[in-house]
C-alpha cells in the first residue's frame, strides 16, 4: 500500500488516535513536540476531575510509550513543562527513552510582564523544554544560529576573521555607520516573547506558544519533508509553523475548539491570510493542504467511561 504523505489534524481521544497511526507512521516521525497540560488549577486539563499527579504521570507515561514508536531511529522529542511537574517528567523521560538519550534542558525565558510584588516567591518567568533523542547518537540535529547585530563606530572596528560579515549603513550625511552582523549559534537559554508580534485581538487564538519557538525546534531537529507530531495540539502552533517551514504534520487535539480555532487557524495559513508568527520573517504567501478526521465515536465513548470510572 502506498505511504499516507497528507498533512492530518485528528479530533479526538490522543491515546486511542496514536495507536491508531502506529502502523501507518510506526517509526516514521521525524519529530515530536507537545506541549502537554501542567496539572494545575489553571490549565485545560479536564480529563478526570479527581485529577493527582501519579495519574498525570500515568497519563503522560501511556502516551510517551506509544510515541516513541512511531518515531525514527534518528527522530527527537520535546516535550514543555512548567516548574509543577518537570523534575518527576524529567526521571518519566529518563525511564522511557533511556537516561542515555536525554540531550538537553532548554530553558525558554518569555519575561513575564505581569508580575506581583505581593507573591512571597519569585516570579516566574521560564519554562522547560526536555529535548530526548530516539536512539542515543544518531539523532539528526542542525545547530540554529540567529543574527546579533552590534552598532559600532568606525574606528572601533577590528577585522577579525572569525567575523562573518558585515553591514555598512550610511547616516543622513552620507557618513558610514557599521554593524557587525555575526551569526551565534543559540544554546540552552531561550530568550523568545511568549506572543510574538501577535496582536491583543489575536490572543485567544494564537495561544500563548510563540511560533519562533516552535520554529527553532523545527529547525534543529527536522527538514524540509519530514513528518513533525504535535499530540496535544491546542490551537495549532505546532502545524501552522510545519506547513510554513514545508513539513509534513500530524496533529491530535480532542477539545471542541480544534474545529472553530485550530482548523480555522490552519485554513488561514494555507490561503496566506495569516501573516502572523513567523511569516513575515520567510515571506510566508499561502499553500498547501490537510486532511480533518475525528475517531469514531464509540471509540470516544468508550474512553470516556474509562477515565471516569470510580473503581475498576
Amino acid at each position: 500500500k502506498g505511504i499516507i504523505t497528507d498533512n492530518l489534524i485528528i479530533k479526538g481521544n490522543n491515546l486511542l488516535a496514536l495507536h491508531t497511526l502506529k502502523e501507518e507512521f510506526g517509526g516514521k516521525v521525524k519529530l515530536i513536540y507537545i506541549d502537554p497540560p501542567y496539572n494545575t488549577e489553571k490549565d485545560s486539563f479536564l480529563y478526570n476531575d479527581k485529577f493527582t499527579h501519579s495519574t498525570w504521570l500515568t497519563f503522560m507515561k501511556n502516551r510517551l510509550e506509544v510515541a516513541k514508536s512511531l518515531l525514527r531511529e534518528d527522530g527527537s522529542i520535546y516535550v514543555q513543562a512548567d516548574w509543577n511537574e518537570v523534575h518527576y517528567l524529567k526521571i518519566l523521560m529518563d525511564d522511557v527513552f533511556g537516561r542515555d538519550n536525554f540531550r538537553n534542558e532548554i530553558v525558554w525565558y518569555y519575561e513575564n510582564k505581569f508580575k506581583f510584588q505581593f507573591t512571597k516567591n519569585f516570579n516566574n518567568d521560564t519554562e522547560a523544554i526536555l529535548f530526548y533523542s530516539k536512539n542515543n547518537g544518531q539523532q539528526k540535529f542542525k545547530h540554529v544560529k540567529v543574527e546579533v547585530k552590534n552598532k559600532r563606530k568606525q574606528n572601533q572596528i577590528t577585522w577579525d576573521k572569525e567575523l562573518k560579515k558585515m553591514v555598512t549603513v550610511k547616516d543622513e550625511n552620507g557618513k558610514v555607520v557599521y554593524y557587525e552582523s555575526d551569526d551565534k549559534i543559540v544554546g540552552t537559554l531561550w530568550n523568545i516573547p511568549r506572543i510574538n508580534s501577535q496582536s491583543k485581538e489575536r490572543l485567544d487564538l494564537m495561544g500563548q506558544k510563540p511560533e519562533k519557538l516552535i520554529e527553532r525546534i523545527l529547525e534543529a531537529s527536522s527538514v524540509e519533508g519530514d513528518i513533525v507530531l504535535d499530540y496535544h495540539l491546542g490551537t495549532g502552533t505546532t502545524c501552522a509553523v510545519a506547513q510554513k517551514m514545508n513539513r509534513q504534520y500530524i496533529g491530535i487535539e480532542q477539545l471542541d475548539y480544534i474545529e472553530s480555532l485550530t482548523v480555522e487557524r490552519l485554513k488561514n495559513v494555507i490561503s496566506g491570510d495569516d501573516q502572523s508568527g513567523i511569516s513575515k520573517d520567510i515571506e510566508w504567501k499561502g499553500g498547501g493542504e490537510f486532511i480533518y478526521l475525528e475517531l469514531k465515536k464509540y471509540n470516544q465513548t468508550f474512553i470516556e467511561q474509562i477515565e471516569s470510572a470510580k473503581d475498576t
